[in-house]
């Protein structure tokens, strides 16, 4: 695996400025995956002010650092490369004007057993969970997206979050009864709770 070239970009979400690291690890560029989800992030990843956020999948950051601009309170990001992660920190670094490294954790681990879930993560912080306002998972298989569903189900079951799925046919799990598919756009689909 090799790293390439390290430069920020800017963006903006509304009059917020935060920059993203330009990367390669592997096969994987930070700014590619970033252009390519800018339509599903405009019209699926709607983060409010205050929100708590669960991002499983979290990759270099993109839809972490969004979060932070719209001004959600804190992030939980879950990314199971190493390396990646390492990126993911150091964009959380470069935002400081977000008070991102204040606003966010990360924790480099696969969500895809029974002994690594968020449900599980959730249970052993120091101090209690109030809220989670959204769940986004993109961990890049379907049986995968499963096994971090069902890692989610007491979270989803307590606070009903709005969940972003990269799959555009998530899977049929009894706890998801109470949700609908809102929209679906390249792949990705956004669950509501039916209030």
């Amino acid at each position: 695996m090799g790293r390439g070239t390290c430069l920020n970009r800017e963006y903006y979400s509304g009059y917020t400025r935060y920059y993203y690291e330009d990367v390669t690890v592997g096969s994987r560029n930070s700014i590619k995956e970033h252009d390519e989800d800018l339509q599903i992030r405009k019209e699926m990843w709607n983060t409010l002010v205050g929100d708590v956020v669960v991002d499983c999948g979290a990759g270099f950051g993109s839809y972490t650092l969004l979060a932070l601009a719209n001004a959600a309170s804190f992030v939980f990001a879950f990314e199971q490369d190493p390396e990646i992660a390492s990126c993911l920190r150091r964009n959380l670094q470069s935002n400081r004007m977000l008070m991102a490294t204040e606003r966010a954790t990360v924790s480099v681990r696969r969500l895809d057993d029974s002994k690594n879930t968020v449900d599980k993560y959730m249970e052993e912080l120091s101090y209690p969970i109030t809220r989670v306002d959204w769940i986004k998972i993109d961990v890049g298989s379907i049986p995968d997206t499963r096994l971090v569903l069902w890692g989610c189900q007491h979270t989803i079951k307590r606070f009903r979050p709005q969940i972003l799925i990269a799959d555009s046919e998530p899977p049929s799990v009894s706890f998801l009864e109470a949700y609908k598919i809102t929209k679906i756009i390249n792949g990705h689909s956004l669950l509501l709770p039916i209030r």
